[in-house]
């Protein structure tokens, strides 16, 4: 969103448009039900794998990158790095079966892999929630 924009909308107090949501995952299935879950709540983009990351150049800056424990340890760690790199007010939520084997700088948030829509949600507006506070300082 440009600056003049989002003035505008600050100043009538107009919500602002919902952050996008980048997925990231190698099973396209998980990927698109969790695109049309989403869909009615956030803007959404997805990423099948991280070959997939790296050459994307996605409609809008991701609020939050949404990493599957699928990726494997060696691509879930370079992409949570290029994504702390290549956008940096992103929110990374990392969705795992148990500890997440990246280094804590390197994600925000986990999220059981098999949990609920609703459990989703919450972690995805967490994530938002921690991005906008991060812009009001």
């Amino acid at each position: 969103m440009q600056l003049a924009t989002w003035l505008r909308r600050r100043a009538r107090r107009e919500p602002e448009e919902p952050p996008c949501v980048l997925l990231v995952d190698t099973d396209r299935s998980a990927l698109d039900a969790q695109r049309s879950l989403l869909a009615g709540q956030f803007p959404v983009e997805t990423a099948q794998g991280a070959i997939e990351v790296f050459g994307m150049e996605p409609q809008v800056e991701p609020g939050t990158v949404v990493l599957n424990q699928r990726l494997g340890p060696r691509d879930l760690e370079a992409v949570a790095e290029y994504a702390r790199h290549r956008w940096p007010q992103a929110r990374i939520l990392v969705m795992t079966a148990g500890e997440p084997p990246l280094e804590d700088h390197l994600y925000d948030e986990t999220a059981i892999e098999d949990c609920s829509y609703e459990d989703l949600l919450r972690a995805i507006h967490q994530c938002a929630r921690m991005r906008q506070l991060n812009h009001r300082r």
